[in-house]
Order: structure tokens, then C-alpha cells, then sequence
């Protein structure tokens, strides 16, 4: 089967047909999402919730691979709820212990989104450091003064 294309002619039509060309299809970016439940089935665990939680963090990230979530609970009565967000060279992981497993994803979401914010923090000062070592390296005139 061949794929023909509409001759375009200047002013008609043409920059609606280049508008459909040029738009980006919505990227879907569903990160795979394991679950460990290890709470009783009394227990409701709402996973919308949590993957909604994941993929707050998931946009912070470049290249997600997955995440991995467990939840269990804890002999005085909590719940702890772990999180491991993976993408290639870096693994951040945040656990928090909370009376609902609502409230200790928001925990952990917060300490994930800390986590990933220091890492990039740290990324970038040192590309600014090795930036300014490479300028002051170079020399455009040995009397000049910097």
C-alpha cells in the first residue's frame, strides 16, 4: 500500500495539513508499577491513589523505568509504605510509616520528590564547576585580569 500526500498549495489548507504533521502525539508514559501488598484484605489499599503519587514523582524524572511499591503494616498498628522510583544509573527509595496508607504515600512522595530535587541540585553545580574550571583554563591574553 502506498501512502500519497496531498499536493499543498500556499494559502490553502496548507498550514492546517503542516499543523497535523508537526503536532507531537501525547507522550504515554505509563511506568511500569509493581505492588507488594502485605496488609490483610480487610485493609482497602486504593492503587489509583498510589500510582496517582508515583506519577507526581514520575515527572520529575528524565528516564523512569519503574517503581516498585510496598505496603505492609506494622505490629503497633501502622502502615508503611515504600517506594522505589528507577531510572537508568539512579535508584531513589523513601519508606514512611503513618495510621493510613493515604497518608504515609504523601510522606513518601515528599521525601522522593526532596530526594530526586537534591540529586538534580547536585548535578548541576557540579556541571557549572567543571564549566567555570574550563573557563578560567583558558588564557586569551596573558595580561588581561580576571
Amino acid at each position: 500500500m502506498r501512502l500519497s500526500l496531498p499536493v499543498l498549495q500556499p494559502g490553502v489548507g496548507a498550514s492546517l495539513f503542516y499543523g497535523i504533521l508537526k503536532s507531537n502525539p501525547v507522550k504515554n508514559k505509563c511506568m511500569n508499577i509493581a505492588y507488594t501488598v502485605g496488609v490483610p484484605e480487610t485493609v482497602s489499599v486504593d492503587r489509583a491513589y498510589i500510582a496517582r503519587k508515583v506519577g507526581a514523582v514520575e515527572k520529575l524524572l528524565s528516564r523512569p523505568e519503574r517503581a516498585e511499591v510496598e505496603i505492609s503494616d506494622t505490629p503497633h498498628g501502622r502502615y508503611r509504605v515504600e517506594i522505589a522510583m528507577i531510572e537508568p544509573g539512579n535508584v531513589y527509595r523513601a519508606d514512611a510509616e503513618a495510621r493510613t496508607v493515604e497518608a504515609a504515600a504523601d510522606l513518601v512522595e515528599e521525601k522522593l520528590r526532596e530526594q530526586i530535587r537534591d540529586a538534580h541540585d547536585k548535578r548541576r553545580a557540579l556541571q557549572r564547576r567543571g564549566a567555570r574550571s574550563i573557563k578560567k583554563g583558558l588564557v586569551i591574553d596573558e595580561d588581561a585580569r580576571f
